[in-house]
């Protein structure tokens, strides 16, 4: 109805409790153990996931595109600084407003082949990973990366645009007497000197990892990035001041992880939306067309001026057939998502679910049964011997 705001998910399989990205938006939490395929998929699009949740949040454009994630819901009060520029206003209701990410179109992405050796283990972040998925398919940066790597990390929190941290090492005058207030002042001067010869300052406290980052031009959307987790920082646009500051929230997984590995994979950047326009361009002729998606399937057609991957973001799971123009085709696992092989020229996708009795419920079920009946078979000889003995 037209007073209404309806959020849906699509599943991926029946008979299961699993959750399933494709149609995610904003945060959607699960009790259950995630499975490795999902897992897999939130790696491979900087999403956050824990033991048993993935949290969907908006700020993530080319996972959105790859995923089909159009819709978010955000409380209708929400600061401008905090929704990224390329996010539209559609509707609100009561205190609930919907975006819609307007550079999302259909699913079935065409990758080159060279899309099946691609691994975001190989990269030092994030921003890096999606860079080369951006440039496999318009040959364009998506993000500017800022960076960190020379950054002081302090360890401390910053008060009153005083960085507070013992180990700022403040050279202290020759005859080492200085009321406080120098020494203050001294730690001041220090970290602004350092503010004007570095791009960025990075606080940690605690599970927050925070920013203050020099404005620059056309600067528009800043992210930050953190265990291959991408976060969308602020939208600059509505921000007067020079320094930016902006922050990103790790799981405890993630802080854990940096504490091992150091603080090398945090990264920061800048979105070019124009890389953006011309990913949008490129899907117009190179995506699966006359879509048609229920419960049994997917399927439609797509043209294709080059040999690779049609990626569809769904996990890889026996029980489905992939045909190409009629014929079985073997698909792969690639983004962690499902890859089908295709050739140039036009084809007929089609994704159907294999009329089969899942079997390994009954096996189980059965071998659980015939534990159970050997365990009373047991019991009731044990009982009948030592009944004997007591007769005895």
């Amino acid at each position: 109805a037209d007073d209404k705001i309806v959020k849906a998910s699509m599943p991926t399989h029946d008979a299961t409790n699993m959750a399933c990205i494709a149609g995610f938006n904003s945060v959607d939490v699960f009790t259950s153990s995630l499975q490795q395929e999902q897992i897999d998929m939130s790696d491979n699009w900087g999403i956050e996931h824990g033991p048993n949740y993935l949290s969907y949040d908006m700020g993530n454009p080319l996972a959105d595109i790859a995923l089909k994630v159009k819709g978010f819901y955000l409380y209708d009060g929400i600061m401008a600084s905090n929704i990224p520029t390329y996010m539209e206003y559609k509707t609100s209701l009561n205190s609930v407003a919907l975006y819609e990410d307007g550079y999302v179109s259909d699913i079935g992405i065409l990758f080159p082949s060279e899309i099946k050796d691609v691994d975001i283990k190989d990269f030092d972040n994030a921003f890096e990973y999606q860079n080369h998925l951006s440039r496999l398919l318009v040959s364009e940066d998506l993000y500017d990366v800022i960076d960190l790597t020379e950054q002081p990390m302090i360890d401390g929190e910053i008060e009153d645009d005083i960085l507070v941290d013992e180990g700022l090492d403040v050279e202290l005058p020759d005859d080492n007497q200085t009321d406080e207030m120098d020494l203050e002042e001294t730690q001041q001067e220090k970290t602004e000197n350092k503010s004007d010869i570095f791009d960025c300052v990075i606080s940690k406290a605690g599970s927050e990892v925070s920013y203050r980052i020099n404005r620059r031009e056309e600067m528009h959307d800043l992210f930050i990035s953190a265990c291959n987790r991408i976060v969308f920082g602020e939208n600059v646009d509505y921000m007067e001041d020079d320094i930016i500051s902006t922050s990103i929230r790790l799981t405890k997984q993630e802080v854990a992880a940096l504490e091992r590995e150091g603080f090398g994979s945090i990264s920061a950047a800048i979105l070019n939306k124009d890389t953006l326009e011309l990913i949008k361009d490129y899907l117009n002729t190179r995506c699966i067309s006359n879509l048609k998606a229920d419960n049994n399937g997917i399927s439609g057609d797509i043209t294709v001026d080059y040999d690779g991957y049609v990626f569809i973001p769904t996990f890889m799971y026996d029980g489905w057939k992939t045909t190409v123009d009629g014929t079985v085709v073997k698909t792969e696992k690639i983004l962690g998502g499902t890859g089908i092989p295709i050739t140039k020229g036009k084809h007929s996708i089609n994704i159907s679910k294999i009329n089969q009795i899942n079997m390994k419920q009954y096996y189980l079920s059965i071998i659980s049964l015939i534990i159970f009946a050997i365990i009373i078979i047991v019991n009731s000889k044990n009982n009948k011997k030592n009944n004997s003995k007591k007769n005895e």
